[in-house]
């Protein structure tokens, strides 16, 4: 590594505490749990009012474009293998304003995030009891998972916490592929016609409803300092989980469109139990509001995890309060970062409703990456001999920023007043 690089990390980053014990399959279902979470159960319908069974081409634009941005991650997490993310890497090669741009809508975005993650939970539990229900109830139910889960991060040592989570993460992709299975046989190729009933600028705008469900792999760079050999597993594991993420989403909605029409699934609150109950009969709900909640509790307690890395770095780094910098020391959690960002994700849950926490999170997370492209590419041209040997990979910093700019315009309106 540069000298000069050197002399920054050596100079602005503190010692951590965290233990490193993680590997790739654990770094990687870190970002699995995150990618696979509650959108893809709960943002379906919401995507297909907007672009119709044209959906499928919004899901396969969207996994191309995060798949660019995850590149850009990814030689990062290489050069710089510390925790914290974006919020490290624009701060240490941008200074304070990078920095705490990328920090502070990285942490709004994740709060955003979790909110998403736990009226999913909410939605699919109550599809099990088959109540009909206020909506205040929902989410008083996901205020109540949200508080839970930050209550059980704070007291659950790091490597048990991963292999609970794992169980969760892995059995919501098995449950996932059993529906892509079996509404194979169920598929009716009238579905999807018209493909653009909206044209293809609803194609365009239902990208800004489901972009969030291709944010997971930053989640890995903001652990780093717990996993092992990072500067090798963390770009691995981005890649890896984002290529599972892509495939599994493209075909579940794929499976969606084709199974069911594309108004009834907008109709739901819980569209994939429709393709359920299509391609499995009549007990084909259970398994996937199971698939569902299992989905809902892994993002939301991946993202949580997350995120409360995000404020204790933040913390420690004078961007917040000092309190928020410390970890606790039976549990090496950063647990006062765990519990205040859990208090704003109840908060955003009693104040505001699905489409716009999804959009706010898209705004928030697309903000945040603009300092990290340029960040990279403030490293390539001050240190050309760490740039990749694939000359196309030089021009990420470039791609990606006009990337994350084009999404930021194609917003709606509640994004860009947000």
């Amino acid at each position: 590594m540069p000298q000069d690089i050197q002399e920054i990390f050596s100079r602005k980053i503190k010692p951590l505490n965290f233990e490193r014990t993680t590997g790739l399959f654990g770094a990687t279902t870190i970002g699995v749990g995150a990618l696979m979470g509650a959108g893809i159960y709960v943002l379906i319908g919401a995507a297909a009012g907007v672009a119709g069974p044209s959906v499928i081409l919004t899901y396969f634009i969207t996994g191309i474009l995060a798949f660019v941005t995850t590149l850009m991650y990814a030689e990062l997490g290489r050069i710089i293998p510390r925790s914290g993310g974006g919020y490290t890497y624009s701060y240490k090669i941008l200074g304070s304003i990078g920095g705490f741009t990328s920090g502070w809508f990285l942490a709004l975005g994740s709060i955003f995030a979790c909110g998403l993650y736990a009226i999913g939970f909410a939605e699919y539990t109550l599809s099990i009891l088959g109540a009909d229900v206020p909506g205040y109830v929902a989410k008083f139910v996901a205020v109540g998972v949200t508080m839970f889960l930050a209550y059980l991060n704070v007291l659950t040592p790091g490597r048990k916490k991963l292999n609970l989570q794992s169980w969760i993460i892995w059995g919501n992709v098995g449950i996932l592929l059993l529906l892509i299975i079996f509404s194979a046989f169920h598929a009716n190729v009238q579905n999807i016609h018209p493909l653009l009933p909206n044209g293809f600028d609803g194609t365009l705008a239902a990208i800004s409803l489901i972009y969030i469900s291709f944010f997971g792999y930053q989640l890995i760079a903001n652990n780093a300092d717990e996993i092992k050999e990072p500067e090798k597993t963390v770009p691995k594991a981005m890649k890896l989980s984002m290529l599972i993420s892509i495939g599994i989403n493209l075909l579940i909605a794929v499976a969606a469109v084709m199974t069911v029409p594309w108004h009834e699934l907008v109709a739901s609150h819980a569209p994939l139990v429709l393709v359920a109950n299509k391609s499995f009969g009549g007990r084909g709900w259970l398994l996937i509001s199971l698939g569902g909640i299992m989905a809902s509790l892994g993002a939301l307690s991946s993202t949580m995890v997350s995120q409360s890395r995000q404020i204790f770095e933040m913390g420690k780094d004078r961007f917040f309060p000092d309190f928020l910098g410390k970890l606790n020391a039976k549990t090496k959690q950063p647990k006062t970062a765990l519990l205040i960002g859990a208090a704003f994700v109840s908060v955003i849950l009693l104040s505001v409703d699905l489409t716009f926490i999804a959009k706010a999170a898209n705004f928030s997370l697309l903000v945040s990456m603009l300092p990290v492209s340029l960040a990279l590419r403030k490293i390539y041209r001050k240190n050309p001999d760490i740039k990749p040997k694939a000359k196309w990979k030089n021009l990420l910093p470039e791609v990606t920023l006009i990337i994350n700019l084009g999404l930021l315009l194609t917003m709606g309106i509640v994004s860009l007043a947000f």
